[in-house]
């Protein structure tokens, strides 16, 4: 049984890479741009570089452009209170949806979520593709806690003590989202990414600690645990399934342009276990065709495969279908996948990068000095010497003569790359367009003199085109991504926690956890 699955999760990751891996290179390019990382083995389709200057660099405006456009969609959507607000169909769901209201704030307020939503918009403009994870969490963590103990002596107290005991207490309970890397994701092939819930399986990968996974086991989260430590002190292998022969084709850029290098498996000593490569899966299958249940309809299964070798999770899925959901700003329901704001502007910014280096490389040539010289007329070796304030001599034949404009002269070269400052103010011009990002918008004082009214209508045309985005965002990810996080806390959040949380109000009026029909 065990190698059933194990071979189900390997089969459904490789068929998933297989088509999520031809766009890598596009999403590595992405990143170089955003960041204006120079690429000096970047080349073109005819095989020359596109980077061919020995000092060049990337002018950073597509990073400009994408921190405009990310800051305004976290404004419009993260920026108000609350952050996502619900209402209810009819009267009787008003004070519910108030309650649920209260209790997703509390939660995106007590994790990270506002920095995964910026995270989550930064991506989907980045790769075209911006994937987040929400999971309901019970975190359980060893906490001292202090208890009074009393002590007496015949029938009598005499004194108290505090004692201060380990115990594993429930720290938080409720939903925690997180981002996911489109290199880390998987989807089925058979659908488009935008359309993932109509496929078969979605999942990731991603490490944890051999540590983290032992305390989690205690919770009865994962099992197999104590026989995973036992096989990484005999094998080496911590591989994802399918990874390539030079993993760097399976990974994101980003350590490179930060001058870090990718985090290794390697462990301090040879009692740390290190860090475990995970592939989790959220599949539908028939329980009865893998002999994991003898039932023979579709279900929601969740498994995870710990080093491309060993089950350490496998059970049927607590949620109504798979909890990843996703961004896409320019979105194709008939795309497999769609581009980002780098990909669209490459071509306009490397022009742009070109005007610039080019001119500046004709630049540095004319401000070396060129001489023309006569070295019958002057001491050649007082030309090279270098350092300030160089005594030149002249030749001995040439003394008193007055012939020392004839002796040596500046070469005058013409700097034909002058328009180029010109040209390049078109192609940021250009860029602004397709990238609904204005002047104004990017906080740009415009030299030329408008009225108001001008200055406003340009800006209002253009947060009218991001404004469609963001309701697409809405419709894509936000939405769903809210109404999960609410049907999590009806179905799976403690009685004590929601009072807790909504500060016994609710129970003051009555109100249960009933189900929001919107």
């Amino acid at each position: 049984l065990h190698d059933v699955v194990r071979q189900l999760v390997r089969d459904r990751f490789k068929m998933a890479r297989n088509k999520v891996v031809q766009r890598y290179d596009k999403w590595r390019q992405s990143e170089n741009l955003h960041l204006a990382y120079v690429d000096e083995s970047e080349v073109d389709k005819a095989g020359k570089k596109i980077n061919p200057f020995t000092r060049g660099i990337i002018v950073p405006y597509t990073n400009a452009i994408m921190n405009t456009r990310t800051s305004y969609f976290f404004s419009v959507i993260g920026g108000k209170s609350p952050i996502i607000p619900i209402e209810g169909v009819g009267p009787s769901d008003i004070m519910p949806a108030k309650f649920a209201e209260m209790i997703n704030e509390y939660q995106i307020e007590n994790t990270s979520a506002l920095a995964v939503l910026y995270c989550w918009l930064q991506d989907a403009d980045r790769y075209g593709l911006g994937i987040i994870k929400n999971l309901f969490h019970e975190i359980r963590e060893n906490r001292y806690l202090m208890r009074r103990q009393k002590f007496a002596a015949f029938g009598v107290d005499l004194f108290e003590r505090k004692i201060k005991e380990m115990k594993r207490v429930l720290t938080y309970e409720g939903n925690i989202a997180s981002n996911i890397s489109p290199f880390s994701f998987y989807s089925d092939p058979n659908v488009n990414i935008s359309h993932l819930q109509e496929g078969e399986f979605a999942g990731h990968k991603f490490s944890r600690s051999y540590n983290y996974l032992l305390n989690q086991s205690r919770d009865n989260i994962y099992f197999n645990i104590i026989e995973l430590g036992n096989y990484l002190k005999t094998s080496k292998v911590d591989n994802f399934t399918d990874t390539d022969e030079d993993s760097n084709k399976d990974e994101s850029n980003l350590s490179r342009i930060a001058g870090v290098e990718t985090i290794s498996s390697n462990t301090a000593d040879e009692k740390d276990k290190g860090f475990i490569n995970l592939e989790q899966i959220y599949i539908t299958l028939i329980p009865n065709d893998y002999d994991l249940a003898k039932r023979k309809q579709p279900e929601d299964w969740l498994i995870t495969l710990a080093n491309n070798e060993m089950i350490i999770q496998c059970e049927p899925s607590i949620y109504n279908h798979f909890p990843f959901y996703v961004l896409e700003p320019n979105h194709d329901y008939a795309s497999p996948f769609n581009m980002g704001t780098p990909e669209m502007l490459k071509g306009l910014n490397d022009t742009l990068s070109w005007l610039f280096n080019s001119h500046y490389e004709n630049v540095r040539k004319i401000i070396n000095d060129t001489l023309v010289v006569d070295p019958s007329l002057v001491e050649i070796k007082d030309l090279l010497r270098g350092g300030p304030a160089k005594l030149v001599r002249m030749k001995e034949r040439a003394y008193g003569l007055g012939m020392i404009d004839k002796a040596v002269k500046q070469l005058n070269v013409s700097d034909i790359t002058r328009g180029h400052i010109g040209d390049a103010q078109h192609v940021i011009d250009l860029m602004q367009i397709v990238s609904s990002t204005p002047n104004n918008l990017m906080g740009v004082v415009e030299e030329v003199k408008r009225t108001a009214t001008e200055s406003s209508s340009t800006v209002n045309l253009a947060t009218a085109r991001l404004k469609t985005i963001a309701k697409i965002y809405v419709i894509l990810g936000i939405n769903p991504w809210t109404k999960d996080a609410t049907f999590n806390n009806q179905h799976l959040l403690s009685e004590e926690r929601y009072y807790k949380i909504t500060d016994t109000l609710a129970e003051e009026l009555g109100q249960d956890r009933e189900i929001i029909k919107n």
